[in-house]
């Protein structure tokens, strides 16, 4: 959900999550001998999460524009959510240790006389 989507599109945005969440490798191996295996979300479970992300100020209702035939509900991230999802899925950058130990004894003007 970049801009707006329907209550819809975050509910299944909101399975996949459940889906693949983090489980244990004993539970993943058991789970992949289940045959055609599906997860189901209840709809008080749903609603449960988009209060709480509206409690935490990460979501709000969309304040689009739309015909008046449009009758679905949509959210968008505030402020809030967009840094804490930004903040989430940025890739860290790897810090090489061996730099700040003094290993490369490089001069001002890089070619590592002393």
């Amino acid at each position: 959900m970049i801009d707006e989507a329907t209550e819809e599109y975050a509910e299944e945005k909101l399975a996949v999550c459940a889906y693949y969440g983090e489980i244990s490798d004993d539970d993943f191996e058991a789970l992949k001998s289940v045959p055609r295996r599906r997860l189901w979300l209840f709809d008080a479970e749903v609603e449960q999460v988009f209060v709480h992300l509206r409690t935490l100020g990460i979501i709000e209702s969309g304040n689009k524009r739309r015909p008046v035939s449009d009758r679905r509900k949509y959210l968008r991230l505030t402020e809030l959510g967009r840094a804490t999802l930004e903040a989430l899925m940025a890739v860290k950058k790897e810090t090489d240790d061996s730099s700040d130990k003094g290993d490369s004894a490089a001069t001002a003007d890089g070619d590592g006389a002393q």
